[in-house]
């Protein structure tokens, strides 16, 4: 099982994202891996039947597949704030659509790999620093309602409920958006080899705990968590974010050292 171990590892966590997003954002590929329950997977062959048939003891191909499924969430997670007909994030999503048409550019165009890869990994760092500055923008909004006197309160009632509507909506959205990116972040590194994974991941902890984790924000967005949603406690498990990716790092380094005798080496994968 041992040589499996890291591959199974990714392909649920694959697994999870393909689960969040809809449907008809999905590959015929992810579809149907959609359809395995990987938690249940515990046969040593079974797992390398699935690798075999996708190709995804090859780390090129695993990588590949691994974005793929984290643009299916963002997908997602883009059209329902289209739904809420917002413009407040807007600029952030256009930039990871267009990273997405790049993204299959460079399948159609291998040679390109490296090129493209860069100028991508520069703007997904873009999306990255929009998306964390709309989360504080709109946490700060939040606070400042939070703080009003009753009677302030009162007097702006339906211009409050708006904005905690659509702040609450879209910050939920977004943090899941920003995790989404920084697994993409992970795997283009992981490809160039660039030695940049380290600030990738520092650059999101940073973010986390001196912007989400600090004070009473959780529980501050917690409390104002639609009553549907609320018994989640998304909001209080936050810090479960940080350790998923380091879980995902973890996992590709894993995978890297177990499957680069597949190959002539993996720093020979993008060449």
């Amino acid at each position: 099982m041992e040589k499996t171990k890291a591959a199974l590892k990714l392909l649920r966590i694959a697994g999870n994202n393909i689960k969040l997003s809809n449907k008809e954002y999905l590959s015929d590929e992810l579809r149907n891996i959609s359809k395995i329950d990987f938690d249940n997977y515990t046969d040593d062959e079974e797992v390398k039947s699935i690798l075999i048939e996708n190709e995804l003891y090859k780390p090129e191909k695993m990588v590949s597949f691994l974005i793929e499924s984290l643009f299916a969430a963002l997908d997602s997670i883009s059209s329902q704030i289209e739904t809420i007909k917002v413009m407040i994030v807007s600029d952030a999503f256009a930039i990871l659509r267009s990273v997405e048409d790049e993204l299959e550019y460079v399948r159609d165009n291998p040679s390109s790999k490296v090129r493209k890869y860069m100028e991508i990994q520069r703007e997904l760092g873009i999306a990255s620093g929009k998306l964390k500055e709309h989360i504080c923008v709109m946490i700060s909004q939040i606070r400042d309602i939070d703080k009003q006197d009753r009677w302030e309160f009162f007097k702006r009632a339906k211009n409050n409920k708006i904005i905690m509507d659509t702040n609450m909506n879209l910050i939920r959205k977004c943090i899941d958006a920003l995790e989404s990116v920084v697994g993409i972040q992970i795997c283009i590194a992981k490809e160039l080899d660039d030695g940049n994974t380290d600030s990738i991941i520092s650059s999101y902890k940073k973010f986390y705990n001196n912007e989400l984790l600090v004070g009473d924000t959780c529980r501050l967005l917690q409390n104002y968590e639609f009553e549907d949603k609320s018994r989640e406690q998304y909001f209080l498990r936050l810090r479960d974010k940080v350790d998923s990716i380091d879980t995902f790092y973890e996992g590709c380094n894993e995978y890297i050292l177990e499957y680069s005798d597949m190959l002539d080496g993996y720093d020979n994968a993008i060449l």
